[in-house]
């Protein structure tokens, strides 16, 4: 019953793109790509490190720690507990060089997105820039 409860869930899907002006597509592949180092140009991560494999392969997991949404008041609550740290794990399910994407999915976390898996892709822009684009889809 449980199961079948599961799949009746509606996924969220969507795509995102930015464009990217003065940076090649190449350029912004080198950091996509290094997958351990995500927390360089990802302003919510506090901090993001590899805990399996290599860096940029299929099957490496990375852990990365989210910011608190708001400055706690002090370091510990009244009862002296420490604030819930927000994290995830995620793991390179595809790479693929040549057209400069990268897929990964969430396989532990507690910030509540439950079967995640998101699609990363460079695309070469006309000008001088590139478009990222960010596919994703998980449980409702």
């Amino acid at each position: 019953m449980e199961q079948e409860t599961l799949m009746m869930k509606p996924k969220w899907e969507g795509t995102v793109s930015a464009k990217i002006e003065d940076v090649n597509a190449d350029q912004i592949w080198m950091l996509i790509k290094d997958f351990f180092g995500i927390y360089n140009f990802f302003p919510t991560l506090q901090a993001s490190y590899g805990v399996q494999g290599n860096n940029g392969e299929v099957g490496s997991i990375r852990y990365c720690e989210l910011l608190p949404s708001s400055p706690p008041p002090s370091d510990d609550d009244d009862n002296g507990n420490k604030p819930e740290v927000h994290y995830v794990k995620e793991k390179i399910t595809a790479i693929d060089p040549d057209q400069r994407s990268l897929t990964f999915e969430i396989v532990e976390g507690n910030i509540g997105l439950y079967s995640y898996v998101a699609t990363l892709k460079v695309v070469v822009d006309d000008d001088d820039g590139c478009v990222l684009e960010w596919s994703f889809s998980f449980d409702e």
